[in-house]
């Protein structure tokens, strides 16, 4: 079977796309020895920069010659993104084979998508002869397939306010949900500056070493380069990375609590910070700028970065959202900032239409709003507007992104032919 045919048939075995509960897929991954590896394994959940984080830690450990698996989602343009190995994802072949052992391990349980291909990612990297695994929480975190792992690390990235559907609508009760990834005496780190205590006193229930940034370790940065420090290390004239430095800060943390057993050099962990990158992350191609942000606080951190370039042009933006997202709240940052916009309609089960999108527009006096009825359509019409000087900013949603990516992808393919 084709791992297309074999996706679309994962796809249709839940009529739920999310069902909270790790029962069902304990049992299979008990069956198949699934939930322990011999390699230190870290759990990296957090409302935001869950990514980065993931891709900070694996290219420093990397760059030291570490063999590393990875465990991301969603993807952006191919499944096989979601698990690699050294950065180079499985092929279709081993996905197949993967898919194959989890569906006759399964029999008659029923496993929704993420589940499916979690435990298939995880009998891949039971295959590998691995230094690392790193796994990246899917939603939530105490419910969620991956923390069926035993994991020697766990880190919550961030606490903001996202998927309340599921998890809560106060940052205490999304806390909870989060540091649910936290293990009994393992190290737990927290990349939020201010978490809410259902975070730290879950860490003081299980007894776990408890690391939060600006009180544990923290970061400083000056024109060209940073520094990190705990209390016991500190690493000074570090490359500024092209992610995130509140993730690259977490992921040292990470990195000083591997020491004993994955060592690493200083050369690699400046190696590793400036190799790290990800698609979708504040990516820059051309006049176009790619940014997954899909909640008010990532919103708010793009917003900042976009105040800190340096342009003489206009902003223009190219967004689609997902209908269950706080819209309005996520495109408020950017209000002062894009000064024209090109809504579309994602064209998946849960996109937002384009009209949608534009309500929150309505109390904004002299706007530049246009709407289209799909993601592509609203970009080309950026493009045709957009001057030398101008830049795009394309933001809302994974999927947003993952279209204009495929659309650049084609009009390269065009141009290579």
């Amino acid at each position: 079977m084709t791992l297309e045919k074999w996706l679309s048939r994962i796809e249709s075995l839940h009529s739920h796309t999310i069902v909270m509960g790790l029962e069902r897929v304990r049992a299979i991954a008990a069956s198949l020895n699934l939930s322990h590896f011999s390699c230190p394994v870290i759990l990296i959940g957090g409302t935001n920069g869950k990514g980065s984080s993931v891709k900070f830690v694996a290219s420093i450990l990397q760059a030291n010659g570490y063999q590393v698996g990875t465990y991301t989602s969603p993807h952006l343009l191919h499944f096989n993104e979601r698990i690699c190995i050294n950065d180079q994802p499985v092929t279709d072949e081993i996905l197949s084979d993967a898919f194959e052992v989890i569906d006759r391990a399964r029999q008659t349980v029923v496993l929704t998508f993420f589940e499916f291909t979690t435990l298939a990612a995880l009998w891949i990297f039971k295959q590998a002869k691995l230094d690392a695994l790193i796994l990246e929480v899917g939603m939530g975190g105490r419910l969620d397939a991956v923390n069926i792992v035993e994991a020697d690390i766990a880190v919550v990235t961030s606490v903001d306010m996202d998927h309340m559907e599921w998890l809560g609508e106060t940052r205490e009760e999304i806390g909870y949900e989060k540091a649910g990834i936290f293990k009994p005496t393992k190290v737990a780190i927290c990349g939020d500056l201010f978490p809410p205590e259902s975070v730290k006193q879950r860490a003081r229930d299980l007894a776990c070493p408890f690391y939060c940034i600006g009180k544990d370790f923290s970061f400083e940065r000056d024109n060209n380069s940073w520094s990190w420090h705990s209390t016991d290390l500190i690493f000074e004239h570090l490359p500024i990375p092209r992610l995130s430095l509140t993730n690259a800060a977490i992921a040292l943390m990470v990195i000083s609590k591997l020491q004993e057993r994955l060592p690493v050099s200083f050369a690699a962990v400046r190696e590793g910070l400036q190799q790290a990158a990800l698609p979708g992350r504040f990516q820059k191609i051309g006049k176009i700028i790619l940014d997954v942000a899909h909640n008010p606080a990532a919103a708010a951190m793009l917003a900042n970065n976009l105040n800190q370039l340096n342009h003489n042009g206009r902003l223009i933006g190219v967004v689609g959202m997902l209908a269950d997202k706080d819209i309005s709240a996520t495109l408020q940052p950017l209000f002062p900032l894009i000064q024209e916009w090109h809504l579309g309609t994602l064209s998946v089960k849960r996109g937002a239409e384009a009209t949608l999108l534009a309500r929150s527009f309505k109390d904004i006096p002299n706007v530049n709003c246009y709407t289209y009825d799909a993601i592509s359509s609203a970009f080309n019409a950026a493009s045709n507007n957009a001057t030398t000087n101008d830049k795009i900013i394309v933001f809302g949603s994974f999927y947003t992104v993952a279209e204009v990516l495929s659309v650049l992808s084609s009009q390269v393919n065009l141009c290579s032919e």
